[in-house]
């Protein structure tokens, strides 16, 4: 339980660094959550110009989408941050889980693993 703390304590600390040296060269911070939703409106705002900027660091929306998350990105995720030319940081943050609905609806060969509810 503690290396999970310290993961999450490590992406809040990112996440505060970067607000601040944004703020200090006069950008503003948007924060997407990564429930699929989150991700679609990110990429919508990066098509119509409004976002320069990517850091994404808790990938949820990937593992969903590899493993058949309720949470999932689609496959054309970091497309458009590529196809629009924008300076983007990906990190590996939260791709060891994967969302689901009930227990029942996790697939069989998946049911050894730790399961959070």
């Amino acid at each position: 339980m503690s290396n999970l703390i310290s993961q999450v304590y490590k992406r809040q600390l990112i996440k505060l660094h970067v607000y601040m040296l944004s703020k200090e060269e006069g950008y503003e911070t948007l924060i997407f959550h990564t429930t699929g939703i989150g991700g679609r409106a990110m990429e919508d705002l990066i098509r119509r110009g409004f976002i320069q900027c990517v850091l994404d660091i808790t990938t949820t929306e990937v593992a969903d989408y590899v493993v058949g998350g309720v949470m999932a990105c689609d496959n054309s995720h970091l497309d458009v941050m590529i196809e629009n030319k924008i300076p983007l940081v990906v990190s590996v943050g939260a791709l060891d889980m994967v969302n689901f609905e009930a227990k029942t609806t996790i697939p069989s060969h998946l049911l050894k693993r730790n399961i959070h509810s």
